[in-house]
């Protein structure tokens, strides 16, 4: 027998079956059967970074549209050209005229 077999049947000699045995039990139930294995982890800390991007997404969202509202609110100017370009508002005696370029 080489080197490697025999510290290979030291270490699993009949003292240490048990504990051998307990171990690998342990390893597979955290790492394959349990509800919260790895696998799991990995897929649930994905959905959490995903989460927290679309979170920044819509956080900077919010206050772009709170600076609409103000401009909105306090600058009639920028009222007016709002609802001229978003909502195709016009004055009496105007007349608007739609340039769509073809898709390219």
């Amino acid at each position: 027998m080489n080197k490697v077999t025999k510290l290979f049947y030291a270490f699993i000699n009949w003292k240490y079956k048990y504990i051998f045995g307990v171990s690998l039990f342990f390893v597979i139930w955290i790492f394959v059967l349990s509800p919260n294995n790895v696998y799991t982890q990995y897929r649930l800390h994905k959905e959490l970074s995903e989460l927290k991007k679309m979170e920044n997404f819509y956080r900077k969202e919010i206050d772009s549209n709170r600076q609409k509202i103000l401009l909105l609110k306090t600058d009639l100017d920028y009222a007016e050209k709002y609802g001229r370009e978003e909502y195709l508002m016009k004055r009496e005696n105007e007349d608007i005229y739609l340039i769509i370029h073809a898709a390219e």
